[in-house]
């Protein structure tokens, strides 16, 4: 009994010394067991078998889980010995021992304990660890055999750097024709269970970034499994494979994508990956095979369109592709102040004839439209319309993805609200209600309405095609204030003289129009009931407009003008990149009540300088910014002939009458001077107006004209002859010595001579001595006498 007490006191004594020797075969004596030695000689072999260095600072063994190869402080070098590929504070292998008795080395697990790789990818697109892939599975070294089977392989906290050197389609705008990538912090499991024909995978970096982008890192992991072929290989090994994305920036593969595919950027994304497992590797063999299937969603999607605007936020978007087919679908897309409720679209016939087609309905705000227009397809000519309002929108869209300039669009819209500022210079045409519909690329406008200034405007119009930037359109006006619709002249800032454009063709200039303005145009109808211009009024306008790269003409304008006909075969405004404008105009003005013109010229209830009836024709341009500036700048010619009226107020021809005392003669009355006709030619050049063959004709008295009027400065300097054609002795009398001169030939006309400058409104007039009267002036005095009553060009 006693001896059978000792020996179960005995028995913890023997546990413990059990106990203690294992954990010296675990702990104590793999710190002790190194296999150093053995460095040398799996150094040579690695270098001899690969063609790459090969350093280990110590090998060890353990057993704590498992017979295990411990390799601390591990670096090979590239093929060559030119730099590093791959190095590690520690890889562990796990390895079975019963094999190594036939001289079997099987490895069950390899362990990467903060690896560094540098993985590079040449010109050739051979990559540095192709070498590697070229080996077989298994090496026999001296009746060894080395064999990989069912278990893990497992990398933690590890460093990889990716360096592409194959230039891809924008390398022109990357530095040194290379890419290159960091992921931090990796972790990956590739585990074989046994008796198991999938291979579990999973990868997770939280930091993934372009090197020369560092601030824009991409969290990425990706999990599944890839299959076997079953047990007896009837089936296609397939993948199965999930990814996150957190903070994904398009920028990270930006260099590999399409130039027409806008960056973007996703607060978080998981898709799913179905597909045979050789096909991974190649993207094409993917998107080919019936059995590949891509299925995921994106959150806080934004698509940067340009970046002098605002991204585009899309709240949800998913997609799906199988079978050579893709679908696609965002949820509440926002651009500033649009929304679009729901987008859906298609990619069909990928390796055939690829297309999107896109479907989507919303509310879009005019000036987002305006921007994204302008920055992104260059219509900059959109920014000066100051386009306001919203469209409500219903639209289908066909992309062909090898002819993106045949995209096809069909739907209908609605404008409300809508302000437009059609040139620059005047106000906008505001409340503007519309609607349309989208055929191809024809925009047909089926009716539009609006307010500019107290005008209600009614068009209708058509793009024939939306990359041609132009508008056809018809357009009908009640009473249309040309005051009320145009921005104020800025103060006189001085001359701003230029070469004034010849017709139709404006010079070409440093800051000209843009490319993209030069490829719009407009081509339009106006009817407008009444036009007011500067106090003017005219009626029934009707004209041909045509607008193309800052150019504004005017053609076959016809209008009622103060009881007459005002006709304008042409007439162009070119608008300068300095802001001012170059002008002209060819009018034909057929019995125009000059009563009523002059009326409204000086804006008073007085009577009015002169009656009659006008015919004007001629060619005026002018140009500059200011008011002043078209007057110093006005050049032309025009021909101008007034009939059975009279001349009310004209101090400088009061003053040479009242000089010669021919306010006797009896159409000199009270009321005026009463003319038959007045006939004349204007040359104007710089502001600057001569008087060529200008005469008045009265019964009994004829006045020529000749000289400058200078509209600049407000001042004259003439030559003015008048011609009585009775003999008064009172009037011979009155005539200072030298001043008459007696023509025709019974020397019954009397002519005098008078100079007059000065002032337009002061005017100073003196008697002219003959003698210091030229030649040509004399044979306009004869011509006078028979002058045709009526020009040439009037004849019609």
């Amino acid at each position: 009994m006693k001896s059978g007490l000792g020996r179960e006191k005995k028995s913890p004594l023997w546990v413990a010394v059990f106990l203690l020797a294992l954990s010296s075969v675990l702990f104590v004596l793999p710190s002790w067991i190194t296999l150093n030695r053995w460095i040398p000689s799996l150094t040579e072999r690695f270098q001899n078998t690969t063609g790459r260095p090969l350093s280990i600072d110590q090998l060890r063994i353990s057993f704590l889980t498992g017979p295990e190869l411990r390799f601390i402080g591990v670096a090979v070098g590239s093929a060559g010995g030119a730099g590093g590929f791959a190095q590690a504070e520690e890889i562990q292998i796990g390895f079975q021992l019963l094999p190594l008795i036939r001289r079997q080395f099987i490895i069950k697990e390899v362990r990467l304990v903060r690896p560094v790789v540098d993985l590079v990818r040449d010109q050739d697109g051979t990559w540095n660890f192709d070498d590697f892939l070229s080996k077989k599975k298994s090496e026999k070294e001296r009746g060894w055999t080395v064999q990989l089977r069912s278990g893990f392989f497992l990398i933690q906290k590890g460093t990889v750097f990716l360096t592409d050197r194959i230039p891809p389609k924008k390398s022109a705008h990357l530095s040194n024709q290379s890419i290159q990538w960091t992921a931090e912090g990796v972790d990956a499991k590739v585990e074989h269970p046994p008796l198991n024909g999938r291979v579990l995978v999973r990868v997770e970096s939280p930091a993934v970034w372009r090197s020369d982008l560092p601030e824009k890192p991409t969290g990425v992991k990706v999990e599944g499994t890839i299959e076997g072929g079953g047990f007896f290989r009837i089936r296609r090994p397939l993948a199965h494979l999930a990814v996150s994305l957190v903070s994904f920036d398009s920028s990270l593969i930006k260099p590999y994508l399409p130039e027409s595919v806008p960056s973007f950027f996703t607060e978080e994304s998981h898709f799913k990956i179905d597909g045979e497992s050789a096909d991974l590797p190649s993207l094409e063999r993917l998107l080919r095979s019936d059995l590949f299937q891509l299925e995921g969603a994106s959150n806080g999607l934004s698509v940067i369109l340009d970046e002098a605007i605002s991204p585009l936020q899309v709240e949800q978007a998913a997609w799906r592709y199988n079978h050579q087919k893709g679908t696609f679908a965002f949820q509440n897309s926002r651009l500033n102040h649009s929304t679009l409720p729901t987008t859906s679209g298609q990619l069909l016939s990928l390796f055939s004839d690829p297309r999107i087609d896109i479907d989507t309905a919303g509310r879009v705000a005019v000036p987002d439209l305006s921007e994204v227009l302008a920055e992104r397809f260059q219509r900059i000519w959109l920014k000066e319309t100051k386009a306001q309002g919203f469209i409500d929108a219903t639209l289908a869209i066909s992309i062909p993805l090898h002819n993106l300039s045949a995209v096809d669009f069909k739907g209908q819209f609605r404008l409300q609200e809508g302000t437009f500022t059609p040139f620059r210079a005047f106000e906008p045409i505001r409340k503007i209600k519309a609607t349309g519909r989208v055929e191809g690329r024809l925009l047909v406008i089926e009716s539009a309405e609006g307010a500019w200034g107290d005008a209600q405007l009614k068009a209708t119009g058509r793009m024939p095609d939306l990359r041609r930037q132009g508008i056809e359109f018809d357009l009908r006006a009640t009473t249309l204030d040309w005051d009320a619709i145009r921005s104020t002249l800025p103060e006189d800032q001085g001359s701003s003289s230029k070469a004034i454009p010849k017709k139709g063709v404006p010079k070409e200039e440093k800051g000209a129009p843009t490319p993209s303005e030069g490829k719009g145009y407009a081509v339009g109808l106006i009817q407008i009931d009444r036009l007011k211009i500067k106090g003017f009024d005219f009626f029934k306008c009707k004209s041909a407009l045509t607008y193309r790269g800052g150019v504004l003409e005017f053609q076959e304008t016809e209008a009622v003008f103060e009881e007459g006909r005002f006709r304008a075969n042409f007439a162009q405004i070119y608008y300068r990149p300095d802001g001012g404008y170059a002008l002209a105009l060819i009018p034909d003005l057929r019995e125009i009540n000059v009563g009523a013109f002059f009326k409204d010229w000086e804006r008073s209830d007085a009577r009015p300088v002169m009656s009659g009836r006008a015919l004007i024709a001629g060619g005026l341009n002018t140009e500059g910014r200011t008011f002043q500036d078209f007057k110093s700048n006005l050049k032309g010619k025009l021909v101008v002939y007034l009939e059975k009226g009279t001349i009310y107020r004209f101090k400088t021809l009061a003053n040479i009458f009242s000089l010669m005392n021919l306010r006797s003669l009896p159409e000199l009355n009270a009321k005026g001077i009463v003319y038959d006709a007045f006939s004349g030619t204007l040359g104007i050049n710089q502001g600057k107006v001569t008087l060529y063959n200008t005469v008045l004709y009265g019964r009994d008295v004829r006045v020529i004209s000749d000289g400058e009027i200078d509209l600049g400065k407000d001042r004259l300097d003439l030559l003015m002859g008048v011609q009585v054609f009775r003999l008064v002795d009172d009037i011979l009398r009155k005539i200072p010595l030298l001043g008459p001169i007696l023509l025709g030939q019974d020397k019954m006309f009397i002519a005098s001579y008078f100079e007059v400058k000065g002032k337009i409104t002061e005017p100073r007039v003196e008697f002219k001595p003959f003698k210091t009267l030229k030649e040509s002036t004399l044979s306009v005095l004869r011509r006078a006498i028979t002058f045709p009553a009526r020009p040439e060009i009037f004849s019609g």
